[in-house]
């Protein structure tokens, strides 16, 4: 802790990096075996919903690629669009799905607690220790991570909407104006949403709770560190789209070449990359939290905050 906490506060870039190369492989790890159980918890459930059998993977992924396929072929015709997508949810079921979003939800509380608990024994300790991190990752904080993200969520829907409503308040006076002002807003919107990014992080280094974590967060990443961090997302952003195309046209363009050898290889290659953004993403933020925290533990006060 008092080795990372200098460079935190003096050297941030080179304190995220450090901490990035040491968490990789446990977070990797971790991603990877989060990734594994979610696909098997909610694919089956997934299909079930949308009206296939539950191993009916194959199936799925070639009608998707055949829908996609048509819709390329229709010249996006906005007619067609809503045909297709209509007739693709006609006959889903809406509960299975409310099911699908609680596991997911839960799963995906479990994951940051887990990722940002292996961060956390390697600032603390000096060791990422994932099986530590394992055995502390099952606690009642999922359930705050978990309302954080609803919250988080429903701040999302609320200010995008009040937005939608302005700008068409504008077009109405004046479309050249609505649409620049759409723009711009646009912009402001998402570094809004970049402020929340260290909420989490709060959440497991500073066990705060839900408010706590996001007053700290947006006290802390002001519209000018928001826009500093909107820039590296974007040009992190373009990397992984860059990849998933590769990965995309590798596997499964074209519906006759789908396979389950080729889902399963497209499925690891992206819960790898999906891990590698992750262990980018956790050293950041947590490096962002202690840089802005006055946190300091002794050993007493780490033993509680491994409880809680």
């Amino acid at each position: 802790m008092k080795h990372y906490l200098p460079l935190f506060r003096d050297q941030a870039f080179s304190a995220s990096t450090k901490l990035f190369k040491r968490t990789f492989l446990s977070t990797l790890l971790g991603a990877i075996l989060v990734g594994i159980i979610a696909l098997i918890i909610t694919t089956p459930l997934m299909l079930i919903a949308f009206g296939y059998g539950a191993t009916d993977m194959i199936a799925y992924q070639k009608d998707m690629q055949e829908m996609q396929m048509q819709l390329m072929q229709g010249g996006g015709d906005p007619e067609a669009i809503i045909e297709a997508y209509t007739s693709q949810f006609a006959n889903v079921s809406f509960g299975l799905f409310g099911l699908i979003f609680v596991l997911a939800l839960f799963i995906y509380g479990w994951a940051i607690n887990l990722f940002y608990g292996i961060s956390d024994n390697e600032i603390r300790n000096g060791k990422p220790d994932l099986i530590g991190a394992l055995k502390n990752s099952f606690n009642s904080r999922i359930f705050r991570i978990a309302g954080f993200l609803i919250l988080y969520a429903l701040i999302q829907i609320a200010t995008t909407l009040i937005f939608i409503f302005i700008c068409s308040l504008l077009v109405s006076v004046s479309k050249a104006l609505g649409v620049l002002v759409g723009f711009v807003g646009f912009l402001f919107l998402i570094v809004f949403f970049l402020r929340f990014s260290i909420g989490l992080a709060a959440m497991v280094h500073g066990n705060k709770g839900i408010v706590e974590s996001i007053s700290f967060s947006l006290s802390n990443l002001n519209w000018k560190r928001g826009w500093m961090l909107f820039l590296l997302g974007l040009i992190s952003m373009i990397g992984l789209i860059i990849l998933s195309i590769v990965i995309a046209s590798a596997f499964g363009g074209n519906p006759e070449s789908i396979s389950m050898s080729s889902y399963v290889i497209a499925q690891l290659f992206g819960l790898v990359i999906n891990g590698i953004f992750i262990a980018y993403l956790i050293a950041a933020t947590s490096t962002l939290y202690f840089r802005y925290s006055d946190d300091n533990l002794d050993e007493e006060g780490l033993e509680q905050h491994i409880v809680d």
